[in-house]
């Protein structure tokens, strides 16, 4: 209890003490309430300290990736965009098998999506391939969570074409083999003549 709610306790109480005149009377009075008012405010004080000081607790670290990411970049395209094909690269594989994200879906990924492609606007059909000297698979997570996948579509290169409403897509490369890794280039085209092996020119 601070001295100021001292003060006023002891200052009650001598009023009280002086005689029964109305005037110390109300003085004694006043000076209860404002213990009283004091006390309260010094409990309001106390409740709001507690939740203050949890809040201050260091937080657990984040595992790195959890807010999202890609291992080789983003991919912004809007429909007509040119050069078509458009390409970028990158290195295939990962430890995760991605026969368990869905029936059609081979290889093994990295846990992180390679690249992330983001849609500005409805591509009414678009490709999506990858080209590479080795065995490589394609998995594309579309914005509403299903899969798109592809394996050998030309040779050992894959592909996936279709619709693609805007949003964001989650893109990987697959290598066949469990334990390898194949640099490849990923391509986006909106023209059917345009198969992996356009990508290797």
């Amino acid at each position: 209890m601070n001295r100021s709610i001292l003060a006023a306790a002891g200052g009650a109480l001598l009023i009280a003490c002086g005689g029964n005149e109305a005037e110390q009377q109300a003085q004694a009075e006043q000076q209860a309430q404002a213990l009283v008012n004091q006390l309260q405010q010094a409990a309001n004080e106390a409740a709001q300290a507690a939740p203050a000081a949890q809040g201050a607790q260091p937080q657990a670290a984040q595992p790195q990736g959890a807010a999202g990411g890609s291992n080789f970049g983003t991919v912004t395209l809007s429909s007509g965009f040119m050069p078509d094909p458009h390409t970028v690269e990158g290195t295939s594989g990962g430890a995760r098998d991605a026969s368990s994200l869905g029936a059609g879906c081979v290889g093994f990924i990295s846990d992180t999506p390679d690249h992330l492609f983001v849609a500005s606007d409805t591509f009414t059909n678009l490709r999506v391939m990858a080209y590479s000297s080795g065995d490589v698979t394609l998995v594309v997570q579309k914005p509403d969570g299903t899969y798109l996948c592809n394996d050998d579509f030309e040779g050992t290169d894959p592909l996936v074409e279709g619709n693609f409403p805007p949003g964001t897509y989650k893109i990987w490369i697959g290598s066949y083999e469990q334990g390898t890794n194949s640099p490849y280039k990923l391509g986006f085209s909106e023209l059917n003549s345009v198969t992996p092996s356009s990508l290797n020119q």
